[in-house]
């Protein structure tokens, strides 16, 4: 998000969507991989997603998409920052 404009300004957007998508090996019994992915607008109310009664194996992947910005006029220039925070626990 711009750090002075997050809603944007007139016809410039002041927020660059983007997917994180997770990809964590389990083990249940058969090994496979759980994946979860979540757009940027919806992260604002907090996510989650579960090993589906597996075993975590080998690591989590995440990757990050950029997305394009909606309208003609593209992104408003400035300084951008954002928070993810991931908290990672045993059920």
């Amino acid at each position: 998000q711009n750090r002075l404009y997050p809603q944007g300004q007139g016809p410039y957007a002041g927020s660059m969507p983007y997917d994180l998508t997770f990809a964590l090996p389990v083990r249940s019994p058969e090994q496979s991989i759980v994946k979860a992915t979540f757009r940027s607008a919806d992260l604002v109310a907090g996510r989650s997603f579960d090993s589906g009664n597996g075993i975590a194996v080998d690591g989590l992947q995440m990757q990050v998409d950029l997305k394009r910005v909606a309208g003609e006029a593209g992104l408003l220039g400035g300084d951008y920052g954002e928070v993810v925070e991931i908290t990672i626990s045993p059920i």
